[in-house]
């Protein structure tokens, strides 16, 4: 079966004074139940950690934080058009979206 799994992910620059960069990603997982879903989101989550030097020459670490949502996809065939996410919003999360990201490099 498969499910879609959100997760979220945050980087701190090295010496920043402001708020952590948060990211969602979303992932296709083939998995028997929803708590295998959760084991390989887990994995998927670790593995995502990395640290690099950012533009400026300071470190950025990226760590998992955890794992939002599990989604069952209700479709038995995966096809153009096969939905594999959607969630309610409210008006204050919609407007949330719509503002651009600060350059942090």
């Amino acid at each position: 079966m498969w499910f879609s799994v959100a997760i979220l992910v945050k980087a701190v620059v090295e010496g920043a004074s402001q708020c952590p960069i948060w990211d969602e990603s979303i992932y296709m997982v083939d998995a028997t139940s929803e708590q295998d879903a959760y084991r390989i989101a887990l994995e998927i989550g670790k593995d995502s950690e990395h640290e690099y030097i950012g533009g400026t020459g300071k470190r950025v670490a990226w760590t998992f934080d955890s794992i939002e949502k599990i989604y069952p996809i209700e479709s038995h065939e995966l096809k153009s058009g096969v939905r594999i996410f959607n969630r309610g919003l409210k008006e204050a999360d919609v407007l949330s979206m719509r503002i651009p990201f600060p350059d942090h490099s």
